[in-house]
């Protein structure tokens, strides 16, 4: 899956989904859960944009979903 050409930080809406971006220049994986994926932690992996911030679209999330972030670092477990 590739990052978000949208360039907006947090939640963004679009038509059919949700920019989600993150600024975790020191995360080795970062996910976002929410209502949209049964709050998995591992079905909505953020791409790495290599500037620090992290970035996925993911459609279906809509206005109204709530959302986190988890975010690894090295090998450290997810933490959100």
């Amino acid at each position: 899956m590739p990052s978000s050409l949208r360039p907006y930080m947090g939640a963004y809406l679009y038509e059919g989904g949700t920019s989600f971006r993150v600024w975790a220049p020191f995360a080795s994986r970062v996910f976002v859960a929410g209502d949209f994926n049964e709050w998995s932690t591992t079905s909505d992996p953020l791409v790495s944009e290599n500037n620090g911030c992290w970035s996925v679209d993911v459609p279906g999330a809509v206005v109204g979903n709530q959302y986190k972030f988890a975010i690894s670092y090295e090998d450290q477990p997810l933490v959100s």
